[in-house]
C-alpha cells in the first residue's frame, strides 16, 4: 500500500490496524474491497483475509453481524468441505457453531440440539463419535462438566449409573468414575456429604489398600485426609496424631515426630545418672538398654533384693538372668554392666502379589553364549484360560510391638500395601485379594497393571485363507504369503517367514524369522519390532526397531534401533539413535543412518509456533479494540454494548488459548532436545559408503571400527568407543 492510499484511509476514518490488514491483502494481490469497511473490526477483517488466501467462498461470512468467532468457525468449515449452510446465522453463538462444525467434519449432525448449551452438544458430538449414548443423562439435567465425565465412564464400560446425583460436582463424578475403572468399592466414598477432594483420599485409600476406616469422616477435611492416609500408607500408627482437633499442619506435625522416633537409631548412652548409695544405673537416650555399676565392694545381696532395687531405679523389664548372676557373684564392682535390653518394636512384612503366570516373560530374543541371537525362542505369549487364577494379594502384616527396660510399650510398625491392580480382562473377589481371568487369552502384567486381551492362533497366512483381522493378539506359527495383510489391535507373533504382506499392530510385531518383501512389504506397530531379518522391507515402529541383519530396507523407529549384526544398504532412520554393530560392506553399499526429528514432530512444532504467533497477532487487535471501545465510550455505555461484551470475553478466552499453545511449545522443544541428543553407536565396522546425517549435519565413513557418533556444536563428533 503506497503512503498516498493509506492517508486516505487514515483520512476517511479507518485505524491502522484496519489499514494493516488492508495492506497485507493488497501485498496478496486480493479483493481487499470485500473487507475494506469501516464497519469490520481488524480481526473480523483478518478472517476475511485469510479466507480470500485460502480461494474460500468468503461472500458467505463477510458480514458485520457475524464476530469474528463466527467468522472463524465458518471459515473452516467452507476449509473443510462442510455444508456451512447448517450454522452460518448470526444468531448461534460461535460456540454452538463450533460444534456444529466439529459435528459435520465427524459425520454427526448436532442441529436438533441447537437449543442446548454448547458445552452439552460438544459432549453429544463425542459421545455420538464414541460409540456410547448420553441422552438420558441430558434430559435428567446433568450439565456438560457432569456429562463430560460421565461420558468417559460410559466409554470405559462401567456402570456408573447406582452413584450418580445431580448434587455432584464434576470432579466428584470424575472419582466415582475412576474408582469403579480401577475396581474398588466406590460406595465407600460415593456420597453428597464428601466433597470432591475427600472422594480422592479415599479412593487412593482404597486403591492402596489401607485402611479408610482411619479417615473416611465426612468431618475431616481433604488435607486431614491425606496426611492420616500418608501415615498408613507408610506403615505407622495414626491413631497417635488423628483427632479431629488437630489441623492438618499439626497432624503433620505429629506424624513427622513419629517417623523420626521410628527411624531414629540407637543413641548413645543418657548423659543423666541414676545413683544410689551403692549402686549407679545408666540408661541409653531411648531407654532401650540398662546398665549397672556397683559402687560398694563385697555388698551382700540376694536375687530378690537386686531386683527390688532394679525395679525402684526404673528397671523393670528386659532383664537379663545371666547380668543378675554375675553381679551377684560380686564381679561387677566398678563395671558398668547391662543388665536390660528392651525389644525395639517391628515393622511388619510388606503386602506383596502372588503371580501364578510368569512374570517375566522376557520380550526380545536371546543373546546366547556364542554372541548369536535366538529368535525361535522369544517368549513373547503367556496364556491362560478363563477362570484361572492369575493372582493373590497377601495383605501387610502388623509388626511386633516392643518395650523399653522401663516397661513402656511401644507399637510395632504394620508393613506397607500395595496398590490394587487395574487392567482388563480379569475379575477381582469381593475381599480384593483374587484376581482370575474373565476370558481366555494372553495375559500380561506391566507395572501395576493386569491385562488379559483375546488371542489368536493361526497356521498360516495366504491369499486362500484371507486377510485377518482381529481385535486382540495374534499368533500365527507359520508363514504369511505374498499380498497379504495381517491387522491386529495388539501384538503379533510370526513364527514363520513374511513374504511381501502389510502387517499393521496396535502393540508389538515379533518376526522370529524375517521379511523377504522385494520392496513390496510393510510392517507397523505403535509398539516396537523384533525380527531376525529384514530384506527390501519397509518398518515402521513407533517403539524400538530390533533385528539381527537388514538389508536394502526402510527403517523407522521413534525410539532406538538396535541391529546385533549388520545393517547394509537402504535408509534407517531413528529418534533416539543407534546401538549397531556393523554398517554397509566391502563393497561400498549405500547405508544411511539418520538421527532426526520426524516430519509429523516438526509439522506440529510448525504449527504450534504458527498459532502462537497468530494468537499474539489476534490477542493485541482485540486488546487494543478492547481499549478503544474503553476510551470512546463511558462505563454505563459500553457496559451494555454487546460488542463490548464479547471483546471482553474474547480477550479472556484468547490468553487461555494461547497458554495451552505455549505450554505445548515446551513439550515438544523438550522432545526436539531429546533426538538433538540422540547418538549413533557402532560396535563394529562403518564401512566406506555408509553415511550418516545427525539433524543438519552430514559424516562419511572411511572403514572405521568401534565409534560413536554425536552432533557438537553444528558438526558431528567421532568418539573412539
Amino acid at each position: 500500500m503506497t503512503s498516498k492510499e493509506k492517508e486516505y484511509f487514515l483520512n476517511v476514518g479507518f485505524t491502522n490496524e484496519q489499514i494493516e490488514e488492508i495492506s497485507k491483502g493488497k501485498e496478496a494481490g486480493i479483493k481487499t474491497a470485500l473487507y475494506a469497511n469501516k464497519s469490520f473490526l481488524p480481526i473480523q477483517m483478518r478472517q476475511i483475509r485469510l479466507g480470500l488466501l485460502e480461494h474460500l467462498p468468503v461472500e458467505r461470512y463477510a458480514r458485520p453481524e457475524f464476530d469474528w468467532f463466527q467468522m472463524e468457525e465458518i471459515r473452516l468449515g467452507l476449509k473443510s468441505g462442510v455444508d456451512v449452510n447448517r450454522y452460518a446465522l448470526p444468531e448461534i453463538p460461535y460456540e454452538k457453531m463450533r460444534q456444529l462444525r466439529k459435528g459435520l467434519e465427524a459425520g454427526v449432525n448436532l442441529y436438533s440440539f441447537i437449543r442446548l448449551d454448547a458445552g452439552v452438544m460438544r459432549q453429544i458430538r463425542k459421545a455420538r463419535v464414541a460409540g456410547v449414548n448420553i441422552l438420558k443423562y441430558i434430559n435428567e439435567g446433568y450439565d456438560a462438566q457432569q456429562l463430560n465425565e460421565i461420558r468417559i465412564a460410559l466409554e470405559y464400560g462401567v456402570d456408573i449409573d447406582p452413584y450418580l446425583s445431580k448434587e455432584y460436582r464434576a470432579a466428584s463424578i470424575t472419582q466415582i468414575s475412576k474408582g469403579l475403572v480401577r475396581g474398588i468399592d466406590v460406595s465407600a466414598y460415593a456420597s453428597l456429604q464428601y466433597g470432591w477432594r475427600q472422594m480422592r483420599e479415599i479412593r487412593k485409600g482404597l486403591e492402596n489398600q489401607i485402611d479408610i476406616g482411619k479417615y473416611n469422616n465426612p468431618l475431616y477435611s481433604w488435607e486431614q485426609m491425606r496426611v492420616i492416609r500418608h501415615g498408613l500408607m507408610k506403615g505407622i500408627d495414626v491413631d497417635g496424631y488423628r483427632l479431629l482437633r488437630y489441623t492438618a499442619s499439626e497432624m503433620r506435625r505429629k506424624r513427622q515426630a513419629i517417623l523420626d522416633e521410628y527411624n531414629r537409631e540407637q543413641e548413645r548412652f543418657l548423659q543423666s545418672q541414676i545413683r544410689s548409695e551403692d549402686f549407679q544405673f545408666d540408661f541409653n537416650a531411648n531407654d532401650m538398654e540398662a546398665y549397672v555399676t556397683v559402687l560398694t565392694k563385697d555388698k551382700e545381696l540376694t536375687r530378690n533384693r537386686l531386683l527390688e532395687i532394679f525395679e525402684e531405679n526404673g528397671i523393670r523389664k528386659g532383664i537379663l538372668e545371666e547380668a543378675v548372676d554375675y553381679i551377684l557373684a560380686k564381679k561387677g564392682y566398678r563395671k558398668a554392666v547391662l543388665v536390660a535390653k528392651g525389644v525395639i518394636p517391628s515393622k511388619g512384612e510388606d503386602g506383596y502379589y502372588e503371580f501364578f503366570f510368569n512374570t517375566d516373560t522376557e520380550r526380545k530374543p536371546k543373546v546366547l553364549e556364542d554372541g548369536s541371537v535366538d529368535y525361535q525362542n522369544i517368549n513373547w505369549f503367556e496364556m491362560v484360560r478363563e477362570g484361572q487364577k492369575l493372582a493373590e494379594y497377601h495383605p501387610a502384616e502388623e509388626g511386633e510391638d516392643g518395650y523399653t527396660v522401663r516397661g513402656t510399650e511401644i507399637k510395632g510398625r504394620k508393613g506397607v500395601e500395595k496398590r490394587i491392580l487395574i487392567g482388563q480382562g480379569f475379575s477381582l473377589s469381593e475381599d480384593k485379594r483374587t484376581y482370575t481371568a474373565a476370558i481366555d487369552g494372553m495375559v500380561r502384567l506391566e507395572g501395576d497393571e493386569l491385562r488379559v486381551t483375546s488371542h489368536l492362533m493361526l497356521d498360516e497366512i495366504n491369499l486362500a485363507t484371507g486377510n485377518i483381522q482381529f481385535n486382540g493378539s495374534i499368533h500365527i506359527r507359520g508363514d504369511i504369503g505374498y499380498g497379504t495383510v495381517v491387522r491386529a489391535t495388539d501384538d503379533i507373533v510370526i513364527d514363520g517367514t513374511v513374504e511381501a504382506a502389510t502387517i499393521e499392530s496396535g502393540g508389538s510385531v515379533v518376526l522370529k524369522k524375517g521379511m523377504n518383501s522385494a520392496g513390496r512389504g510393510l510392517i507397523q506397530a505403535e509398539r516396537d519390532v523384533v525380527s531376525r531379518f529384514f530384506e527390501s522391507a519397509k518398518v515402521i515402529a513407533k517403539g524400538n526397531i530390533e533385528v539381527d541383519k537388514c538389508l536394502n530396507s526402510q527403517l523407522y523407529a521413534g525410539g532406538v534401533i538396535t541391529s546385533t549384526k549388520v545393517i547394509a544398504g537402504g535408509v534407517a532412520q531413528a529418534e533416539s539413535g543407534f546401538k549397531l554393530n556393523n554398517v554397509g560392506n566391502q563393497a561400498g553399499l549405500h547405508t544411511v543412518l539418520k538421527v532426526r526429528v520426524n516430519q509429523k514432530m516438526w509439522e506440529e512444532n510448525r504449527m504450534i509456533k504458527v498459532a502462537i504467533q497468530e494468537g499474539r497477532q489476534e490477542l493485541q487487535m482485540l486488546v487494543n479494540s478492547y481499549e478503544e471501545y474503553k476510551a470512546k465510550f463511558p462505563p454505563e455505555v459500553r457496559n451494555q454494548m454487546e460488542v463490548f461484551k464479547k471483546l471482553e470475553k474474547a480477550v479472556y478466552t484468547k490468553s487461555k488459548h494461547l497458554e495451552q499453545f505455549l505450554k505445548l511449545e515446551a513439550e515438544v522443544d523438550e522432545s526436539i532436545k531429546n533426538v538433538r541428543d540422540a547418538r549413533i553407536q557402532i560396535n563394529g565396522h562403518a564401512f566406506e559408503g555408509t553415511v550418516a546425517e545427525l539433524q543438519e549435519c552430514r559424516w562419511e565413513a572411511e572403514n572405521q571400527y568401534n565409534i560413536t557418533l554425536k552432533q557438537q556444536d553444528g558438526e558431528i563428533e567421532v568418539i573412539n568407543n
